[in-house]
């Protein structure tokens, strides 16, 4: 149905999964580039572990016509709303996995996106690491350098 609904849909579980209702498009959130030619499911997904509140970080590229632009939403309410947006890659940015660090061990408060670049060979794989205090500051502190993983 071209670029309108290159979007991704929420829907609302409250029995583990087994049934979902509610279900919406996320205007805010892109499901992969906006091209009509493009298809979505490049980003990750995680819900933090922060006490009392339900934060998650969406990945995925934030571009009208190319697999560019690595970016991170976060939402601070379950997903209902998207209000900080970061952009933590220039370049050409593909899939992208999202995981949260461990509570007791050094990666405690830690977010990670692991992206692969689109032209493939070695080096197109990296790892960004940053987290929430970051990613909702203002916009204009520096962008976490992605590193490639070891």
């Amino acid at each position: 149905e071209g670029v309108v609904n290159k979007r991704r849909l929420s829907a609302v579980s409250n029995d583990g999964g087994k049934t979902w209702e509610d279900v919406s498009r996320v205007v805010d959130l892109p499901d992969g580039p906006q091209d009509e030619d493009a298809f979505g499911l490049f980003g990750g997904l995680v819900r933090l572990p922060v006490r009392d509140m339900s934060v998650l970080v969406f990945s995925n590229c934030d571009s009208a016509e190319w697999r560019e632009n690595g970016t991170v939403w976060t939402s601070e309410d379950a997903g209902r709303t998207w209000p900080h947006k970061r952009s933590i890659f220039e370049g050409s940015f593909a899939y992208s996995s999202l995981a949260a660090g461990r509570a007791d061990t050094a990666s405690q408060g830690l977010i990670y996106c692991f992206f692969e670049q689109t032209d493939f060979g070695p080096g197109n794989l990296h790892l960004a690491r940053f987290n929430l205090a970051w990613l909702k500051a203002p916009v204009g502190r520096e962008r976490p350098t992605p590193s490639p993983p070891s």
